[in-house]
């Protein structure tokens, strides 16, 4: 069976974002009413979702997190009107046992959001198989968005 993105990325309805970036999109804009990436394979994801709008972020462990971060964050700020209070967001990040795979770039996540004077997104945390695949869902005909990790969804709104 197919798993939520790749439903939704064959039907030519996602921007998918590729490792190492962030994208956003307004929903729906040009047809597209899904955004995510795959492949996460222990990578950490960010997504930040309101029913208007999302961004959703792939991280690997090697890259310069904090200026990844700041420079996510700035964008977010300028576009904070898509984003009303109260929305969705979350850390989304790959775990062996109990504990995150790369909690260094967990806590330096964290503290990025708070010198920006934002609140903390909550820690979903995966087990590294199977697709790899987080994304927004605004597909469904009831106007409410899900958020699939590895084809569970997490979170809806």
């Amino acid at each position: 069976m197919p798993s939520h993105f790749e439903a939704a990325h064959a039907a030519k309805k996602t921007v998918e974002v590729p490792i190492c970036s962030w994208r956003f999109v307004i929903f729906p804009t040009d047809g597209i009413s899904a955004i995510g990436t795959r492949n996460l394979g222990g990578s950490t994801a960010i997504v930040l979702a309101s029913p208007r709008a999302a961004i959703v972020a792939h991280l690997r462990p090697e890259l310069d997190t904090a200026s990844f971060m700041n420079e996510l964050l700035r964008f977010y700020k300028k576009n904070d009107q898509e984003f009303p209070q109260g929305h969705p967001a979350f850390i989304i990040c790959a775990r062996k046992g109990e504990a995150p795979l790369y909690p260094q770039q967990v806590a330096i996540i964290q503290q990025v959001f708070r010198r920006n004077g934002l609140l903390v997104p909550p820690v979903k945390s995966y087990e590294p198989s199977g697709q790899g695949t987080v994304f927004v869902d605004a597909r469904p005909p009831s106007g409410q968005r899900l958020v699939p990790v590895e084809n569970r969804v997490v979170a809806q709104f």
